[in-house]
């Protein structure tokens, strides 16, 4: 009896999902919105972009890798592993494409794009990675 409480108790205690968990989740880490402050642990292949290392997650998602510039050459091609705590930043440069306009600095998006949502970047900070294993 007394071990089944403490299974039930350790159940309930790692169910608690405190707005800061200390914890790397292993949980579907997409919307990353939804995980602010948190710290996730997720899979992918290492890139290098114009702001920065970015890491691809099944080909479509990516998370920025805060601070880093570009990863080790020895990562290239291989899937890594990332813990990190999910931060949010709007420093995006964006602009509403129009026909006929000359060319500008930045992203171009379609019309009626949310400009303040298309700035947004989601990074993982205090990154620490491996090779998956």
């Amino acid at each position: 009896m007394r071990i089944l409480v403490s299974i039930l108790a350790a159940l309930a205690l790692a169910s608690c999902n405190g707005p800061k968990a200390s914890v790397a989740s292993r949980a579907a880490p997409f919307p990353l919105e939804a995980k602010l402050g948190r710290m996730i642990t997720v899979e992918g292949v290492p890139e290098d972009a114009k702001l920065g290392a970015i890491l691809m997650i099944n080909g479509s998602r990516t998370v920025w890798i805060d601070g880093l510039e570009a990863w080790p050459a020895e990562l290239r091609g291989k899937i890594v592993e990332v813990t990190g705590t999910v931060i949010q930043r709007a420093d995006l440069l964006v602009f509403i494409h129009q026909d006929g306009e000359p060319e500008r600095a930045g992203i171009p998006v379609g019309p009626g794009t949310d400009l303040n949502q298309a700035r947004r970047r989601f990074l993982l900070s205090g990154a620490r990675w491996k090779v998956a294993e």
